[in-house]
């Protein structure tokens, strides 16, 4: 089918159907979900598998993503007729490899498609004319109600008539002018913090002038309390959003359904085939609102309303707002549909490779099947869990859920891993979560691959490694303590390394060295360093400066950098510039700008400016001579001037970019920033090993 809507539309018709097995695959669902879906079709429908007549029937209800990309070879076909391109993509899906001989078709159009189509312009109608034009007619056979009463025609490679270079023109799918890429478009694509007011829409250049809007990224949970959206933040931080769990939408259909506005018809195609839409007025006057999703410490996570839903936003919606199901986009489900399933733990596990139970009410009910002895024996163990956290004392004992998930041959394979690593591991993470129960969290993170998966296929599963790296300061909590020097110095190794097996020159690597060995020094803020101890003033007096402690709790976090004196949004990348700045020359660095920018971006600011921050106080920081062989100090003020326009930020910034070009600074940026990325994470297993600091 051409479009979500008309295939949602079949597949719920042929599902009535009880002696037929149907699926619905689109492209607008979420990853683990598309995944099931093919795990169901590829058995039965590969190419080069062995048929049989006795074999199991599927039938399979698909849009365009069935196009490329899948080595599917199916028995017969239905489809709506398209441009002429996109049909002889669907017909090599039709057996594949030609062990059929004979294999049947038939195309339908809709009388409303063949003068013009959102998706596919006039090339259905001229595609639909020409196939008459070439099919070969049936002969007259009164009172014939059948496919043989039908024109004909054979999509063969050796024998579908050749159309001329006049009749191919226009039937296959519409081409979009694109622009012209001009060197201030780069410059704007460029600056990314902030992004500047005029933002050239790269998909312009992408797929060429058209009215398409972008998409935004919906991720459903159920542990958010529907009364109580000051808490999303806080129980989202516990289990942060994953690429796999999340569904992309059209922006025009996520403000629609957020107004509780009828929904408009989208496509997997790069088109708009709605309307104009909600008005701004509708917009403004609609009640729900969504999380967007950021990241922890960023203060654009924040709730939004629908009119202020932005193209690339990634929402966070309570699951029992529906709007989709194991199928995909569901705009108009019925109070009667089931919420939406939460996929926060299964992500965690399978996407990151980190062991993650969110053990509380709403989220351990879809963990079995509700009918099963082992739901009401898991519900009464998750209650005298909330009451004994309700009665504080000792930490709450989880080995008994756990246990009851491992013996369980009812629950799915992720959970039971899950909860078997999460027993086995000493280590784990025991946090309160804000609206009742606990999230345990393994200290490890290993690959998950699920039983009987392909090790080798089109349908990949995702990499183990996070999808997205913080950018702000809860990166310095992730981990247990490391002191400050020791992480410096290992980020300078890698460094080095990573920039000498890039072939870069010996300047340019003794430059990346010397700005990974400094781009943390501005941690040794003592109000900082108040912060990393958990606000304790005298162990950051009586201990080593450190780099990274281990308090994840984003609450206990928060109180920390109150007691400490921190300034909300101050960023400790500012005052490591602040501070090497006078004394970059005389450090040794062969191109000063580069080591003064690879400081200063390394969290992604100074692209082009630098944010003002509130900070009443005046602070100086010193760092001693043994650290880097020279003494260092900046002030507060001295950080609050890097704000100014005439601070020199930006004129060194576009002297890089003019210099090394508008990929060869991000190529360098990149080099530098994935070393204090890689020992990050190197020091976050050396934590699950338990070595000391």
């Amino acid at each position: 089918m051409n479009r979500v809507g008309a295939a949602r539309g079949v597949f719920d018709q042929l599902r009535e159907d009880n002696s037929l097995e149907v699926v619905l695959l689109t492209g607008r669902s979420r990853p683990l979900d598309r995944d099931t879906i093919l795990s169901k079709i590829f058995p039965v429908a590969r190419a080069g598998r062995e048929r049989a007549s006795n074999g199991r029937k599927l039938i399979v209800v698909a849009t365009q993503c069935i196009e490329v990309g899948a080595d599917f070879d199916f028995d017969g076909l239905v489809t709506e007729c398209a441009s002429f391109d996109a049909l002889r993509q669907r017909f090599g899906r039709l057996d594949r490899l030609g062990k059929l001989g004979t294999s049947q078709a038939i195309i339908v159009a809709r009388s409303d498609t063949l003068d013009s189509d959102p998706v596919y312009g006039e090339a259905i109608g001229k595609t639909w004319k020409w196939l008459h034009k070439k099919a070969k007619k049936p002969r007259r056979r009164s009172g014939v109600a059948s496919t043989d009463a039908l024109p004909r025609i054979d999509f063969g490679h050796a024998y579908l008539p050749k159309p001329t270079e006049a009749e191919l023109k226009v039937m296959v799918s519409p081409s979009r002018e694109a622009p012209v890429l001009l060197p201030s478009h780069l410059d704007a694509w460029a600056m990314t913090s902030p992004r500047p007011a005029v933002d050239p829409d790269i998909g312009l250049w992408l797929h060429g002038v058209s009215d398409e809007v972008a998409d935004v990224q919906i991720v459903w949970r159920s542990d958010l309390p529907a009364r109580q959206p000051q808490l999303w933040a806080d129980v989202v931080a516990l289990c942060p959003p994953g690429s796999a769990e999340a569904m992309l939408v059209p922006l025009y259909a996520v403000r629609a359904w957020l107004a509780h506005r009828p929904a408009p018809e989208i496509a997997d195609t790069i088109a708009n085939v709605a309307d104009a839409g909600p008005t701004d007025q509708e917009l403004w006057n609609q009640t729900a609102f969504a999380l967007r999703w950021c990241g922890e410490d960023d203060p654009r996570t924040d709730l939004v309303g629908a009119a202020e839903v932005r193209p690339g936003d990634t929402l966070i919606v309570p699951s029992e707002w529906r709007g989709a199901d194991e199928y995909g986009w569901l705009p108009n489900a019925s109070d009667k549909t089931l919420p939406v399933s939460d996929l926060g733990d299964r992500v965690q596990l399978e996407q990151r490779g980190r062991a993650t139970l969110r053990i509380c009410t709403p989220i351990c009910g879809s963990w079995v099947p509700p009918t099963s002895q082992i739901c009401s024996d898991l519900q009464i163990l998750v209650r005298q869990l909330t009451r004994d956290i309700e009665e504080g004392g000792d930490p709450p004992d989880v080995d008994g859920i756990l246990a009851l998930l491992i013996d369980n041959q009812d629950a799915a394979g992720w959970l039971r891993e899950a909860a078997k690593r999460l027993r086995a591991d000493r280590r784990r993470r025991l946090d309160m979560h804000p609206a009742g129960g606990v999230v345990l969290r393994a200290a490890s993170r290993f690959p998950y691959r699920p039983p009987g998966a392909r090790d080798e296929s089109e349908f990949a599963l995702p990499s183990p490694e996070p999808d997205f790296t913080p950018e702000d300061n809860a990166s310095s909590f992730v981990s247990r303590p490391v002191k400050l020097r020791c992480h410096s110095l290992a980020v300078e190794e890698l460094a080095t390394e990573f920039a000498r097996r890039c072939g870069l020159d010996p300047g340019l690597i003794a430059d990346l060295s010397l700005a990974a060995r400094l781009h943390d020094i501005g941690k040794a803020d003592p109000r900082f360093q108040r912060w990393l101890y958990g606000g304790d003033e005298v162990a950051a007096a009586l201990y080593d400066l450190r780099a990274k402690s281990g308090m994840r709790s984003r609450r206990l976090r928060e109180r920390a950098r109150e007691i400490s004196g921190y300034p909300k949004g101050g960023r400790h990348e500012l005052l490591s510039l602040a501070m090497v700045e006078p004394e970059v020359r005389e450090l040794g660095a062969h191109d000063t700008e580069l080591v003064l920018h690879l400081i200063g971006s390394h969290h992604g600011l100074c692209r082009p400016f630098v944010p003002h921050i509130d900070d009443q106080d005046e602070i100086v920081t010193e760092l001693d001579r043994e650290f880097v062989g020279r003494a260092l100090c900046a002030s507060t003020s001295k950080v609050a001037r890097l704000a100014r326009l005439d601070s020199g930020v930006s004129e060194r910034y576009w002297s890089l970019l003019r210099k090394f070009g508008w990929l060869g600074l991000p190529y360098l940026e990149a080099i530098f920033r994935l070393a204090d990325h890689r020992e990050s994470d190197i020091e976050e297993k050396l934590e699950s090993q338990g070595a000391s600091e």
